[in-house]
């Protein structure tokens, strides 16, 4: 009997520890997931789900960690291993329409969207209206021919801008050769570096210590003097569409050669919150950003400050007509138009480019970019060149690379152009989020609804 007792005692202990160490392992992936860090929180709940298979809150993790590094399938396959059970959380039949969006299964994405509702109705019903739009939007005639731009690499190359008319753009690319001094400096493998593309030879853009990793995206003040550069560490397999990449905004000088000059942090980075990435306008008094900062509409939110007598003005939230309770990223401004990447307002796929215009000094409504410059990937980083044409990054089907660069093509004429001349002066004023909610608090109607 003590032996068949110490046997059972034993046997609970054992239980017990492995019941603390299966603990221990969900916490860290939540923890790596929650830092961005997808790759390895998929590793980590694999392996428990490996002995813990019946966990359906692991399940929805392993879920969330495809969707983030862009595994359609993958995302679909695990989804579906728990959809059918009852009592499950709102955000899995939210997670489960937003990955069929992406593979172009509008009807049934919008079912689990109307599911979805029933719990968060705001959201909800945003997600509904870009289902049904893209349902409606897909069956118009595309405006734009894309042709993918032949420095595309395998891997991943994103966020192109220019300088004095030269491509400059960020890459995972490996086949462009460092010195010995690059070499070691820049010890990490695998992260972005930036460079200006030439037919002869190509020049890294080099933040302070001569570093090339984790430079980039960026942008030029169109005098050429002026760079907006972002610093985090990127990965190959979770690149520009993972959101938690703890960016950093660097402001920096440039000389006639294209060198970094000066180079010193944005006064308004803030601890704990993430730049994502940023558009300097009329010769580098503007700085249009996209940052996860708290007070936001939602997660990732467009932020504008001007520089007045050589300080920057606290950054201003752009507001609801721009913003949502999703993610806005990539603004682009140029003369008084403002276009930048959403994942939740009407469109195709996860990210989609919009378009909003300076209309009586405030922002019209937000206008989707439609089908050929979207596609039911993730498109973002709009910019245009000297010469008026339009460029994208992208991770649509056919590509190169995991994300690739494009040039969209106007097949069909408009009466509207892409580009309007707005005269400077009828910049319009940011939001102010303070202002927005005293004003709410006499007047609920005073605040303007969300432009679809």
């Amino acid at each position: 009997m003590n032996k068949k007792m110490h046997f059972t005692i034993v046997l609970l202990l054992c239980f017990g520890c492995l019941s603390v160490v299966a603990q221990k392992q969900v916490y860290k992936a939540k923890l790596q997931y929650d830092m961005g860090q997808y790759s390895l929180a998929k590793e980590g709940i694999q392996d428990y789900l490996a002995d813990f298979p019946a966990d359906m809150e692991a399940h929805l993790l392993l879920a969330k960690c495809h969707y983030a590094l862009g595994k359609w399938n993958d995302c679909i396959n695990r989804v579906e291993k728990i959809i059918h059970l009852t009592n499950i959380p709102a955000d899995v039949h939210e997670l489960y329409g937003k990955v069929l969006k992406q593979v172009g299964r509008f009807e049934e994405a919008k079912k689990h969207f109307e599911i979805f509702a029933l719990q968060n109705r705001e959201k909800g019903s945003l997600h509904i209206k870009s289902a049904e739009f893209a349902m409606e939007a897909m069956a118009r005639e595309s405006k734009y021919d894309i042709i993918s731009l032949p420095y595309n690499s395998s891997t991943s190359d994103f966020g192109l801008t220019f300088y004095q008319n030269v491509p400059v753009f960020s890459s995972f690319r490996t086949d462009i050769l460092m010195d010995e001094m690059q070499k070691t400096s820049n010890a990490y493998n695998g992260v972005q570096k930036s460079f200006f593309y030439s037919n002869k030879k190509h020049h890294f853009i080099k933040g302070l210590n001569n570093k090339l990793d984790g430079i980039g995206p960026l942008s030029f003040s169109s005098n050429g003097e002026y760079c907006a550069m972002i610093e985090s560490y990127m990965t190959v397999d979770c690149n520009i569409r993972c959101e938690k990449n703890n960016g950093v905004l660097y402001l920096a000088k440039i000389s006639k050669t294209g060198d970094i000059t000066e180079n010193h942090a944005f006064v308004h980075n803030e601890a704990g919150s993430s730049i994502h990435s940023a558009h300097i306008a009329y010769d580098g008094k503007a700085l249009y950003f996209s940052s996860d900062r708290p007070g936001g509409f939602g997660g990732f939110d467009l932020y504008v400050s001007y520089k007045k007598n050589n300080f920057w003005s606290l950054p201003e939230n752009l507001g609801p007509e721009i913003n949502t309770s999703g993610n806005e990223l990539t603004p682009y401004y140029n003369n008084g138009e403002l276009l930048f990447a959403s994942d939740l307002l009407p469109g195709f796929g996860g990210y989609d480019i919009f378009q909003s215009k300076v209309e009586n000094g405030n922002w019209s409504l937000v206008k989707n970019m439609e089908y050929g410059i979207n596609s039911i990937g993730d498109d973002y980083f709009p910019v245009f060149n000297s010469k008026g044409e339009m460029f994208i990054t992208s991770n649509r089907l056919g590509g190169k690379g995991e994300h690739d660069i494009y040039k969209a093509i106007k097949v069909v004429n408009d009466e509207e152009p892409l580009l309007s001349a707005v005269e400077v002066d009828l910049i319009p004023p940011a939001v102010s989020l303070e202002s927005l909610e005293d004003k709410h608090a006499k007047n609920p109607k005073t605040i303007p609804k969300q432009s679809l």
